[in-house]
């Protein structure tokens, strides 16, 4: 646990939820460790780490066991950057239109730094570019875990729900392409096969760290995408969000 390191508020609204994230046991990017230290979190709010190599089992270990207080479950990255109030925006929103999983806006931190998004209607690949012209939460066929916001009564009923094959945990490698590291897809499955949506908020960005620099999309008031760089003492610079070829 965590706790004193971080600013604790309290909201009626917002019970106490748990943070987590894997980890080899070595501090990959150090502005990440920051970022949490800053965290704002609602009072009673739980942290959790699990040190290893196995990213579905660890996954799994981090979720199975949800302290009966938590109410939701908060994953993060290792490699990512972010606001200290993203959080709470993050919980703010989902409540306000009531969804049971919600995520920021993340890029990949490869170039062309496209999306992390799957389009709803095609499954595809979802572009910066093609949401919605719209500040409400869009809902996706399928997102990166990082920055996702997930209630636990989505993990509790995938856990007593299982898959085709009998799997009742929420991660699993491999799924779909036997060599594929995918555990983030499955899960979004096992979430779609389970009777929940997922929704990505247009409004909450979170930075993806390739090397101590920050990327992070950004939408411009006339509806361009953009792709900012920034570094840890302030400096930045952005290029425009291109479509990749395909």
């Amino acid at each position: 646990m965590m706790m004193s390191r971080h600013a604790v508020y309290a909201m009626p609204k917002h019970p106490p939820g748990t943070v987590i994230h894997c980890t080899t046991g070595y501090a990959r990017c150090m502005s990440f460790f920051d970022s949490l230290n800053r965290l704002e979190v609602p009072n009673g709010t739980g942290f959790e780490k699990s040190v290893g190599t196995g990213v579905a089992a660890m996954m799994n270990g981090l979720t199975v066991n949800l302290r009966p207080e938590a109410r939701w479950t908060w994953i993060i990255g290792d490699d990512h950057e972010f606001r200290a109030d993203i959080l709470k925006r993050l919980l703010i929103r989902a409540e306000l239109f009531q969804c049971d999983v919600l995520v920021p806006l993340v890029c990949k931190k490869a170039p062309p730094f496209d999306s992390v998004l799957f389009d709803l209607k095609t499954t595809k690949p979802l572009d910066f570019m093609d949401l919605a012209e719209s500040d409400e939460p869009q809902e996706v066929f399928a997102a990166g875990t990082a920055g996702m916001l997930v209630q636990n009564h989505v993990i509790e009923k995938i856990m007593v729900n299982p898959d085709a094959t009998g799997w009742a945990r929420p991660f699993r490698i491999g799924w779909g392409q036997p060599d594929a590291s995918d555990e983030d897809v499955y899960f979004c499955h096992r979430i779609r096969e389970c009777g929940f949506k997922i929704h990505v908020d247009p409004t909450v960005s979170m930075s993806h760290i390739p090397a101590e620099v920050f990327v992070e999309p950004v939408r411009t008031p006339n509806g361009e995408w953009w792709i900012r760089f920034k570094w840890p003492d302030g400096r930045h610079f952005m290029i425009p969000a291109q479509r990749p070829v395909r």
